[in-house]
């Protein structure tokens, strides 16, 4: 009897267990989905989660490594601590990773969801590929000089930021001055969907500069705007407002996401769940309170900018002559957060790069926006978005020609 017990006891501790490791996979694909991992490291035609995607950053071109579980080219032979340490400290197996990989966002993951996408890599299906060198400037090209790069930026975010231990399992600290909704929300902005990455500057070192906390940041040809809560009550950003941007790319309040933004809602924001969205649009908002929209405010054409005539001969068509946009073919204009933001830098690179058809969901879309980098000089160019800015935006600083020229020079084959 008592045998039958023990046997009886091990086999429903081992259920358990078994139940645990699966609910521990499950959590990690769903980490890795609001993590955006796919979307780095799948190369354009190329596997899943393979690497090879490749990024020009101010260090030089980087490719994505390949974080499948193959033995030889991904991370089949990384013991836990060996991935931990990678994820939360960007110190790989044989050199110290480049800051493109959000170590400075993963490091505030906790132990249990560290250890679940852990499990998670290591039982996707192994992928076999060989990655191009990166080709980093002098002398990061050096095996030492980059660890001692990575020795240097480790120290700088020591110094600005606590720093966070591995057995630590509050790692995003709480406030007390805070609700329950906005510390969760606050986990997951910060910590797992790493939103900082990109709408953080960037210090010497490459590494966030933590005293202006998702103030918006250039990267590589957009602008990861400001999103601070100051920023998006400023632009009148609602709850709903979010709620729609994060599930379609589409605000129809404010617009849609841009260029290098626009897997965003896809791969990191759609699967979110209810709970971790109103969550995180409450810690974005800083408050769980309801947002009220105010009506958008057109503050009418004055047609002596020399703008005008360039919006009634090019844009008026699609974008509607008082800018009303166009369902299923443009945005509007009237109350757009791009050329609402302070930093004009997407206004004008839209209009030199044009946008691509984009379907946000089965039945809403809009159609190809055409460049006219080569049929506008700097100075109508910089005329058009002043014009704009000051028709549908609070924004009064005009830029000059000068101004479009130092834009259009990051677009340039050799910039």
């Amino acid at each position: 009897m008592r045998l039958l017990c023990r046997i009886v006891c091990l086999f429903f501790c081992l259920q358990s267990h078994a139940d645990d490791i699966e609910q521990s996979l499950l959590r990690g694909q769903y980490l890795a989905q609001v993590a955006g991992c796919i979307s780095c490291h799948t190369a354009d035609n190329g596997a899943t989660n393979a690497g090879g995607r490749r990024f020009d950053t101010d260090l030089g071109v980087v490719y994505s490594t390949n974080i499948t579980s193959d033995n030889k080219t991904g991370m089949g032979r990384y013991s836990y601590t060996e991935f931990y340490n990678a994820l939360h400290y960007g110190q790989g197996k044989q050199r110290q990773l480049l800051p493109i990989m959000p170590f400075n966002s993963f490091k505030l993951l906790t132990e249990r969801d560290t250890l679940a996408l852990y499990r998670y890599y290591m039982s996707i299906p192994a992928v076999v590929r060989q990655l191009p060198r990166n080709q980093l400037h002098f002398p990061l090209n050096y095996d030492i000089a980059l660890n001692g790069w990575g020795w240097l930026q480790q120290r700088q975010a020591w110094l600005s930021i606590s720093h966070h231990k591995k057995n630590d399992n509050k790692a995003v600290q709480t406030t007390s001055s805070h609700g329950e909704q906005w510390q969760r929300g606050r986990y997951i902005v910060e910590a797992v969907a790493g939103c900082g990455r990109c709408h953080t500057p960037k210090s010497v070192l490459s590494q966030p500069d933590n005293s202006r906390r998702l103030a918006g940041a250039i990267n590589q040809n957009f602008y990861a705007p400001n999103i601070t809560a100051a920023e998006l009550r400023r632009q009148n950003w609602t709850q709903q407002d979010l709620r729609q941007l994060f599930r379609q790319g589409y605000s129809s309040r404010h617009g849609t996401v841009l260029t290098g933004a626009y897997a965003v809602p896809y791969h990191y924001l759609k699967p979110l769940s209810k709970g971790d969205m109103d969550a995180a649009i409450s810690y974005l908002l800083d408050t769980e309170q309801p947002v009220i929209a105010n009506r958008p405010v057109n503050y009418g054409h004055n047609q002596k900018l020399p703008g005008y005539q360039t919006y009634q001969g090019y844009c008026a068509g699609c974008h509607g002559l008082n800018g009303e946009g166009i369902e299923q073919v443009a945005p509007a204009m009237i109350g757009n957060s791009t050329l609402n933001a302070q930093q004009p830098f997407n206004s004008v690179a839209i209009i030199l790069k044009g946008v691509k058809p984009r379907h946000v969901e089965a039945l809403m879309g809009f159609y190809e926006m055409p460049d006219y980098g080569e049929e506008f000089n700097n100075q109508t160019l910089a005329d058009l978005v002043n014009y704009l800015r000051t028709t549908w935006s609070r924004q009064t600083t005009l830029l000059t020609a000068n101004d479009v020229a130092d834009i259009r020079q990051r677009f340039e084959p050799n910039h």
